[in-house]
């Protein structure tokens, strides 16, 4: 049990990890664009929300299968 709760943490901070970066991108890498922030937030095909989904699909599954 100890080993699932780890895993679980070490997803949690990867899905935090990725929705920080999303932010730093959005708001810095795309703010001179116009309306660049938004439409970088509104992306779902961007590599990074992909992994954000990604580790919190996977979480959520681990956590059901340890019920």
């Amino acid at each position: 049990m100890l080993t699932v709760a780890a895993v679980q943490f070490a997803l949690a901070t990867g899905h935090v990890i990725t929705l920080l970066v999303q932010l730093i991108r959005a708001f810095v890498g795309e703010s001179g664009k116009p309306n660049g922030t938004l439409l970088y937030l509104l992306n779902q095909a961007t590599p990074e929300h992909v992994a954000q989904e990604v580790f919190y699909i996977t979480n959520v599954r681990l956590m059901t299968l340890k019920i």
